[in-house]
C-alpha cells in the first residue's frame, strides 16, 4: 500500500510519513497485498500503540527503511 496523499498537518505528516512511502506492516500485520479499506481499520483499531513499517524510495531507489511508533520515527536502514 502507497500513501499517495498526506493531509497538512496530520499525525502521519506530523510523525514524518511523506507521499510515495510505501506501508509494509501495520503493528506486524503484513499489509502487501491489504485494500485501503483493510489499512484504514488496521490503523484505526490499533488503539494506543500504532507501529507501521515503512519503505522509502527517490528516483526508483530505495532510501531507507522507517519504523513510526507512536508518532515518532526510528531509522532502521
Amino acid at each position: 500500500m502507497w500513501i499517495l496523499q498526506l493531509r497538512a498537518r496530520s499525525k502521519a505528516a506530523e510523525a514524518g510519513l511523506m507521499e510515495g512511502d510505501e506501508v509494509l506492516a501495520v503493528n506486524g500485520y503484513n499489509c502487501k497485498d491489504v485494500s485501503y479499506d483493510r489499512l484504514m481499520t488496521l490503523v484505526e483499531h490499533a488503539g494506543h500503540y500504532l507501529d507501521l513499517d515503512i519503505i522509502r524510495y527517490a528516483n526508483h531507489y530505495i532510501v531507507g527503511l522507517y519504523t513510526f511508533i507512536n508518532n515518532t520515527c526510528i531509522c532502521i536502514n
